[in-house]
């Protein structure tokens, strides 16, 4: 069974997160971001406008840059694992090899370049370096 590490969730929430909408242990956020991870693993369920604006109410930009980082993140581990039979809550089983000596070779200077971010319907939802 999962338990909860001390100083973050506790053990209700985690018993109750597969039944997340029927249970009253979530606050608002918590609701907020369990419907997003939702949404963004269940290909039929998109982030609509209307959602998208009760998500700006509630998180700042960099909140759901990082919300939406670590649902995608999540959601290409469970697809990524298995094919290394990665189970959860495991390390990495595959032996680790050093890398190869290559040959070095003469890069180019880097060209100098405005910073980039990407922008959805009027928020900053990640800022590229």
């Amino acid at each position: 069974m999962m338990r909860a590490a001390p100083g973050s969730a506790t053990d209700a929430k985690l018993e109750h997160v597969a039944a997340w909408h029927g249970s009253d242990v979530y606050n608002c956020r918590e609701r907020l971001a369990l419907e997003l991870a939702e949404r963004m693993t269940h290909t039929r369920r998109t982030v609509t406008e209307s959602f998208f604006g009760r998500l700006q109410r509630e998180f700042s930009d960099e909140d759901l840059e990082e919300l939406a980082v670590v649902i995608a993140l999540e959601n290409f581990r469970s697809e990524f694992n298995p094919v290394f039979s990665v189970e959860s809550g495991e390390s990495c089983t595959m032996p680790w090899q050093p890398p190869k000596p290559r040959l070095m070779r003469a890069r180019r200077p880097r060209q100098p370049h405005a910073r980039a971010c990407i922008r959805y319907r009027g928020a900053t939802i990640m800022r590229l370096p």
